[in-house]
C-alpha cells in the first residue's frame, strides 16, 4: 500500500492542480501533528494524549478528503487515535442498533440483549455502530464526500485491532433542532453556564454553540481517558474550532468558548486545523499550536441525496452573482451525487490512492 509521505506531489501537479492541493496539505498537516506528538514525547509526555481540533467547511468535498488523508498518515505511522465526529451522540437509537446487530454484527437473537447493554457501557463497540450510521447518514452537505470519510473510518475501526476508535461527540438535539436538554450532560453544562435549564435552546445562536463545544470537549476527553490514544481528534466546523473575538453571526461563538480554549484551560496540549482560505481569528493560540491550510479547493457540494436534486444553485445575473458571492453561493459547482462521486474518485486517482474509494455504492 502506496505511504502517503511519499507520494511525489510535483508528479500529481503536472495532472491535477486540485488533487496536489488536498494532498500537499494534508501531508503538511499529517507532519505537524506528528512533530507535536513527538515533541510531547521527548517531553517526557508519552501517555498524554495530543487533542487535534479539525475545522471544516462541511459542503467542501476537499475538507472531507483532507481529513481522510491525514487519518490515513496518521495510522500508517502506527499511532493510536481517536476521532471525534461532529454529530449528535444520542442517534443511533434502538432500530437502529437492532439493525445492526442483526445484518452487520450477525448477533444471534438470543444474545441482543447484552449487546445493547454493551453499547451503552463500551465506547469502542458503541462507535462501530455509530460511525456505520453515519457512513449511510442522507446530508445534504457532499453527501459522498462525508460517506466515504465514514466509510473509511469505519474500516479503520473494524481492522484497526484496537489502535483506532471514532464515535459521534456532539450534544444530543431534538428534531425541531433544539438541544435535548433532557439529556443529563447537557442539563449539568446548561446549570454550571447560565443556572438553569432552557429546554428551548437552538444549536446555533451563541448560548447553544457554547454548551456544544462543551459536551464535544467533555465526550472526547472522557473516551480519551478510557481509550488512551495518543493523538485525540475533533473533527467540526472551523467556527467550533476557535470561534471569534468578536462573533456576530449565528453559529459562531466566541473564541475563549472555543474547543482549543477549552482544552488550553483545562492544560491539554492542543492544535487547531483551520481549512480554507478564509482568515479566522487565533487569538489564544500559539504558532505551535496553529495549523493553516488555505489552498484547499472550494468546491461546494450540495443537493438532495435521496432525490439528487440540487439544492441552491448560482445566480446568472450580475446582481445575484454579488448576492451568491456574499452568501459563500459563489463556489457551488456540484450539484448531485454522481458527480461528486466523480470528483472525489478523479482526485483519489490522481494522487495514487485508489484504496481509499469504495466499491460500491455508500446508499
Amino acid at each position: 500500500m502506496i505511504k502517503l509521505t511519499d507520494i511525489n506531489i510535483a508528479q500529481v501537479e503536472q495532472i491535477d492542480s486540485d488533487a496536489a492541493a488536498i494532498l500537499s496539505s494534508a501531508v503538511q498537516t499529517t507532519k505537524k501533528i506528528l512533530e507535536r506528538r513527538e515533541a510531547l514525547d521527548r517531553a517526557g509526555q508519552k501517555h498524554q494524549p495530543l487533542y487535534v481540533m479539525a475545522g471544516e467547511t462541511h459542503d467542501r468535498p476537499s475538507h472531507m478528503l483532507h481529513h481522510l488523508l491525514v487519518l490515513e498518515g496518521l495510522k500508517q505511522a502506527d499511532e493510536k487515535l481517536l476521532v471525534g465526529i461532529e454529530r449528535p451522540s444520542d442517534s443511533a437509537d434502538d432500530n437502529y442498533l437492532d439493525h445492526y446487530l442483526t445484518h452487520v454484527a450477525r448477533v444471534k437473537p438470543e444474545d441482543r440483549a447484552a449487546h445493547k447493554a454493551l453499547y451503552q457501557k463500551n465506547a469502542y463497540f458503541k462507535g462501530a455502530v455509530d460511525l456505520y450510521y453515519t457512513m449511510n447518514e442522507q446530508l445534504k452537505t457532499a453527501s459522498h464526500s462525508h460517506g466515504l470519510l465514514h466509510y473509511n473510518m469505519f474500516k479503520m475501526h473494524a481492522q484497526g485491532k484496537g489502535n483506532f476508535c471514532g464515535l459521534r461527540t456532539d450534544a444530543p438535539r431534538l428534531k425541531e433542532k433544539f438541544l435535548n436538554a433532557a439529556d443529563p450532560t447537557v442539563q449539568n453544562i446548561m446549570l454550571k453556564a447560565f443556572g438553569e435549564v432552557t429546554k428551548n435552546m437552538s444549536l446555533v445562536n451563541q448560548e447553544g454553540m457554547y454548551i456544544r463545544n462543551r459536551y464535544m470537549a467533555q465526550r472526547l476527553y472522557d473516551v480519551a481517558q478510557k481509550f488512551k490514544p495518543r493523538i485525540a481528534l475533533q473533527l467540526c466546523g472551523r467556527t467550533h474550532v476557535n470561534g471569534d473575538e468578536n462573533p456576530a453571526y449565528m453559529g459562531v461563538s466566541h473564541h475563549k468558548e472555543g474547543l482549543c480554549n477549552i482544552f488550553k484551560q483545562s492544560a491539554q496540549p492542543v492544535l487547531g486545523v483551520f481549512l480554507g482560505p478564509e482568515q479566522p481569528t487565533y487569538q489564544g493560540l500559539k504558532d505551535n499550536e496553529i495549523i493553516k491550510c488555505p489552498r484547499l479547493p472550494n468546491i461546494s457540494a450540495q443537493y438532495n441525496p435521496t432525490k439528487q436534486k440540487h439544492m441552491r444553485k448560482k445566480s446568472d445575473s450580475f446582481w445575484g452573482s454579488l448576492v451568491d458571492f456574499w452568501n459563500g453561493n459563489d463556489s457551488l459547482s456540484i450539484t448531485s451525487g454522481e458527480e461528486e462521486m466523480i470528483y472525489v474518485n478523479e482526485k483519489l486517482d490522481n494522487m495514487g490512492l485508489t484504496h481509499l474509494r469504495t466499491g460500491f455504492g455508500l446508499r
